[in-house]
């Protein structure tokens, strides 16, 4: 019998699930470690040299090897092109997150034959870029994994509270971990026997536990006027683990020390902290009202689908960082009674494993999709949008006739891009404040639209062979664009002019 395995990789932690009449953590000899009885494995992993060949390990197997040649937050920055360099060679944090993932999956294989193993379900955050998931299948080529999903995390998370079965009952989901903001308002209904999960609005955002902890480590670099040697400290992994635990402390309502012992120099640095400095840090770096517009921007999709902020039943709070009570003070204030709190750090990974057992989510996508092209008029690149933010999937075809800009053209590219919005506050934004009964006051300013383009195949666009060569701003090719239930987007191409078909039922990219 194939065993289906459930993946939360986590910026701090990963958990891995089956599901044998109820989900299941899997505990891995020698990686795991426990933590509130649960089996996690940290997100980290380490390179070392054995007999001149290189070793990767990962979770805690690393314990033992010194912080240079380890990898942290690889997670959090492997869209990014950002590297660490080890034993003499650049290791990007993209290549760190598919080196853990490939060793994790491969210690799985000890766990079960490679027989058994049958669909792998990875978890995302729901503002993960194809660049992220792209990631993913490279990693399941490598191991060869020919089965396999991906599930946004907060939508997971529903599946994993095991929220009663009700159409007429949505429930938001708030997933604050180490590295990401996921929010998703979900409704669970049955269709005959099928448990199906409806997502009715989501946002997310780069935004965690770990920023929290360098915004307090900033300002302990601030207070003793020691700027110009800021990355030194952001380096110091001891430093940053003090910095968690300030975090911590003043977070239970106490006070905190924040102390250091400089080696090299032989000084001393301490500061103290109360939960009022938390709340200065946390007002200074926007954090209040980077959480409002993400519980804003998932409410506002949820009016598009005819549900509105008093029709949400329950706020459930999960992720390691919603414990900070300023976080769910914000929650509080925007749905009173309904929030509550369950299992912080398992309810992602238990819901993956329950979509594994033939449950079903109703998603839809999060990011706009756009073809490239080259304006001729103005000598600049347009985008036209081919998938829209919100379109459902699997989804109709689109068509598109991609016209040739130059006399001689014997090739097309299909450069496809992935767009986000996101809301940039200007200047004139007032802030957070506290009223004197102790709510939370969210005042707004004037905001404007940022949009980020990022390529899905610059690397490797979709060229296309015209014979015979174009003419100048002929209509060239009718080529549709669809999405598949596996957030695949496929392409199919028709030449106008010779009348033939070039490409039928290509996969371009994994979008989500």
């Amino acid at each position: 019998m194939k065993v289906n395995i459930a993946i939360d990789f986590g910026t701090t932690n990963t958990l891995v699930a089956t599901f044998d009449d109820k989900p299941n953590i899997l505990c891995l000899h020698g990686i795991s470690y426990e933590l509130c009885g649960i089996d996690m494995i940290s997100s980290v992993v380490g390179y070392s040299k054995e007999r001149d060949r290189s070793r990767v390990s990962i979770g805690k197997e690393t314990e033992k090897l010194p912080d240079d040649n380890v990898v942290k937050r690889m997670k959090r920055l492997a869209a990014t092109k950002r590297y660490k360099k080890i034993l003499g060679k650049e290791i990007s944090y993209r290549q760190a997150t598919k080196d853990f993932l490939e060793h994790l999956v491969n210690a799985l294989r000890y766990r079960f034959l490679q027989s058994e193993i049958g669909s792998i379900v990875f978890t995302v955050p729901v503002d993960s870029y194809d660049t992220y998931r792209a990631t993913i299948d490279e990693v399941c080529e490598i191991t060869r994994i020919y089965s396999y999903h991906v599930i946004d995390e907060s939508t997971a998370a529903a599946l994993g509270y095991e929220i009663p079965v009700s159409k007429d009952n949505p429930c938001m989901i708030v997933d604050f971990g180490g590295g990401t903001l996921d929010i998703s308002v979900v409704v669970i209904g049955r269709e005959g026997k099928i448990v199906k999960a409806k997502v009715l609005g989501k946002s997310g955002i780069q935004l965690g536990g770990s920023d929290i902890d360098e915004w307090i480590l900033e300002d302990f670099i601030d207070q003793h006027g020691l700027q110009e040697f800021k990355g030194k400290f952001f380096d110091n992994e001891d430093l940053r683990k003090k910095s968690e635990n300030a975090k911590l402390e003043m977070s239970s309502n106490n006070t905190a020390k924040l102390c250091h012992h400089d080696n090299e120099a032989d000084f001393d640095l301490c500061s103290q902290y109360t939960p009022a400095d938390l709340s200065r840090i946390l007002n200074k770096n926007r954090f209040f009202i980077k959480v409002q517009e993400s519980i804003d921007s998932a409410i506002e999709q949820c009016y598009e689908n005819g549900v509105k902020k008093s029709d949400i039943g329950k706020v459930l709070l999960i992720g390691g960082s919603s414990q900070i009570p300023m976080f769910k003070q914000i929650f509080e204030t925007n749905f009173g009674t309904r929030v509550a709190q369950g299992n912080p750090f398992d309810a992602v990974v238990r819901g993956a494993a329950n979509y594994l057992n033939d449950r079903v989510v109703d998603d839809f996508l999060h990011h706009k999709y756009a073809l490239q092209h080259l304006n001729t008029s103005t000598g600049c690149h347009d985008y036209e949008v081919i998938v829209d933010r919100g379109c459902k999937y699997p989804s109709p075809p689109v068509k598109k006739i991609v016209s040739t800009p130059f006399a001689g053209q014997n090739r097309v590219a299909l450069r496809i891009y992935e767009i986000s919005e996101s809301k940039l506050e200007d200047n004139s934004l007032i802030g957070v404040d506290f009223a004197e009964s102790g709510d939370l006051l969210v005042k707004h300013g004037t905001s404007k639209i940022l949009l980020e383009r990022v390529p899905l195949n610059s690397e490797n666009p979709e060229f296309i062979t015209l014979d015979p060569p174009s003419m100048k701003n002929q209509e060239r090719l009718d080529v549709q664009f669809w999405v598949d239930s596996e957030r695949m987007l496929r392409i199919r191409v028709w030449d106008l002019v010779a009348k033939r078909l070039l490409i039928d039922n290509k996969i371009v990219a994994r979008i989500g």
